[in-house]
Formats: structure tokens, C-alpha cells, sequence
């Protein structure tokens, strides 16, 4: 969640996630992230609106893809 978080903070526009039909929440807040809990395997919904929504939805996209969201075990 903090990778992901971080990567929503760089954006220029706000992203939000949600999942299973509740409300998003702005995924730049790594609290509001970890109150979501969505877990590996998980289906999300990414938005966001305005000029960069798409690049934003993207690299958020591909982090949570990837599985980068999670740090690495001996980390």
C-alpha cells in the first residue's frame, strides 16, 4: 500500500481506488489504502478525472498489476 500511495502523491491529479463496491478512497492516503483492504488477487477500480487522469490511472494500474504494492519480504 505505501508504494502505491506514493506513486498517487506524485500524480498531478487525484486517484482513487475502490473495491467491491464501496466507496473510493484517495490513494495517496496510505491509512484510507489499508482501510480498504484489499489483498493480492483483489479486483480495484482505479479513477481519477482531469488533465493526466490517464497517465495517473495508469502507473497506478501498473503498480498494483505488477504486485509492486508489496514490499519485499526480507526488505
Amino acid at each position: 500500500a505505501k508504494l502505491v500511495a506514493e506513486e498517487a502523491g506524485r500524480q498531478s491529479v487525484v486517484v482513487k481506488i475502490g473495491k467491491n463496491g464501496r466507496d473510493p478512497v484517495d490513494a495517496r492516503s496510505l491509512l484510507s489504502l489499508l482501510a480498504l483492504g484489499a489483498k493480492q488477487g483483489d479486483e480495484v477500480t482505479l479513477s481519477a478525472d482531469g488533465d493526466g487522469a490517464e497517465a495517473a490511472v495508469s502507473a497506478i494500474a501498473s503498480l498494483v498489476e505488477k504486485g509492486l504494492d508489496e514490499e519485499p519480504a526480507d526488505a
